[in-house]
């Protein structure tokens, strides 16, 4: 996970300490990339989806075969170009919102 999406949802603390209830029944979803296929996009989205929980939200995953926990990609080491050219990640991101969608329809 980066440090700056950690330093976003750390921050929230704040808010959520002047209202509990803020995030209660809102619908997320993680997405993650990384350096290799399985490079820790399911770990990090892990600990976003922990997040969602402990702030009383619904987190919502891809499902089974392909999207399991969220949106992966896989970089290959490019960047934003690696991600682009990920057609195996933009499925799962499809995927992982149509399920946001429907959750939160």
């Amino acid at each position: 996970m980066s440090a700056q999406t950690k330093t976003i949802m750390d921050r929230c603390r704040a808010v959520v300490a002047k209202d509990p209830k803020v995030f209660l029944n809102k619908v997320g979803m993680g997405i993650a990339d990384g350096g290799d296929r399985i490079g820790g996009q399911e770990a990090a989205i892990q600990t976003i989806h922990t997040f969602y929980i402990i702030n009383e939200m619904i987190p919502v995953g891809g499902g089974s075969f392909g999207a399991n926990l969220g949106g992966t990609f896989w970089s290959k080491d490019k960047g934003a170009e690696g991600v682009s050219e990920d057609s195996e990640g933009m499925r799962s991101l499809r995927r992982t919102l149509k399920k946001l969608i429907q959750t939160a329809s």
